[in-house]
């Protein structure tokens, strides 16, 4: 994952090791402003109007990440692919302390994005 996209691969193992599909997956609602960093763009904002704008940006997230894990899960199924699992690669696993401190620290920022849209993906998943 990236800020507001990700890369998508499908693998199957059915006789050998196949890459079945790979695609790029938009995660951030492009009439959002600021959608593709949400934290970064929050950076100022009061405590309260911050938490709410990230919401936004995790609801619209949520639904574009939905939206394309079911269209892959649909083509696969079209082609007689079953599904057994997914994957996602994961941060370093530094972990964030809270939404107040993550705003004031450039580093944090960073940890924060990362960890929102794997979050985004993996509940699609």
């Amino acid at each position: 994952m990236h800020s507001g996209w990700g890369a998508l691969v499908v693998i199957s193992n059915e006789f050998a090791l196949e890459v079945v599909d790979r695609r790029h997956i938009v995660v951030a609602q492009a009439t959002i402003p600021g959608s593709k960093q949400p934290y970064h763009y929050a950076e100022n904002f009061e405590l309260e109007q911050a938490g709410a704008y990230i919401a936004r940006c995790s609801g619209a997230s949520g639904q574009l990440a939905s939206a394309a894990i079911h269209e892959i899960l649909s083509e696969l199924e079209k082609n007689e692919y079953r599904v057994e699992g997914s994957a996602l690669l994961m941060g370093s696993g530094r972990t964030i302390p809270s939404l107040e401190k993550d705003l004031v620290s450039h580093a944090l920022i960073h940890t924060a994005e990362g960890d929102f849209f794997r979050a985004v993906v993996r509940q699609a998943c």
